[in-house]
């Protein structure tokens, strides 16, 4: 489960953003690292669990909450790297990664992410970055 209130935060922001967003998103069928889910992502990615998982025939999304001390690190660098890759395995039309912070790491994970996808051709996946106010960055 989260642990903190920040990440708590982070997470909710990814569901609501994705209710929000994603065309026909069935809450059912989210998986989400919150109380009132009561349920982890069905599968461990690379030997981690996503925040928040969500799989259609033809619609995979995995998202990630981030706190501000926890964005420029191998740990999380070898996150995104296994949730890429399995983005990139996934049959789906639509591949989305979404990562969520705080307003102050907003400019660093999306500069982040834009060198990555630049530096690795990800052009087969939508990168969301959010905060929680509201600021959306889609890459």
């Amino acid at each position: 489960m989260a642990e903190s209130l920040a990440h708590i935060t982070y997470v909710r922001r990814i569901v609501c953003y994705m209710l929000s967003s994603v065309p026909e998103c069935q809450q059912g069928m989210i998986y989400a690292d919150l109380a009132e889910y009561g349920k982890r992502t069905p599968q461990v990615i690379g030997g981690y669990y996503p925040d928040v998982y969500y799989r259609t025939p033809s619609y995979f999304l995995i998202g990630e909450a981030k706190t501000d001390g926890d964005i420029d690190n191998f740990h999380t660098n070898a996150q995104i790297d296994c949730y890429i890759q399995e983005l990139r395995l996934g049959p789906q039309k639509e591949k989305h990664l979404v990562i969520s912070s705080s307003i102050y790491s907003f400019a660093m994970l999306k500069n982040m992410i834009a060198l990555k996808k630049r530096c690795e051709d990800l052009n087969d996946i939508k990168f969301h970055i959010i905060d929680n106010f509201g600021q959306v960055a889609v890459l």
